[in-house]
């Protein structure tokens, strides 16, 4: 497995969405984003999913204990990401660009 398929197959889907949630105005994206985030929380504790057992694995495997807390960061960075790419699309690189700020330390 390469590390590069992986992050493919992770930032294609964030990237359509981002362009989606561009083409809606600020409030709703932020809105559509939360409703499915609350979706994606709420379907870590359906009965036997494999989302859950896949996190806790996960957990196990790395010697870390809260999985419930690791899968709900994970979904905030989603939720994060999608709209970063939706404020990039809408605003364009050189507005971003400009306001970006690169510390040296």
């Amino acid at each position: 497995m390469h590390f590069r398929s992986v992050k493919d197959t992770i930032a294609l889907p964030l990237h359509h969405f981002g362009q989606f949630i561009a083409k809606l105005p600020e409030g709703f994206g932020r809105a559509v984003m939360g409703s499915l985030g609350v979706v994606a929380k709420t379907g870590y504790f359906w009965p036997n999913n494999y989302v859950r057992r896949t996190v806790s694995n996960f957990c196990l495997a790395s010697g870390l204990t809260d999985a419930r807390s690791i899968y709900f960061g994970m979904v905030n960075n989603i939720e994060k990401v999608a709209l970063h790419y939706a404020n990039l699309y809408r605003s364009g690189r050189e507005k971003l660009l400009a306001q970006t700020v690169v510390d040296p330390n």
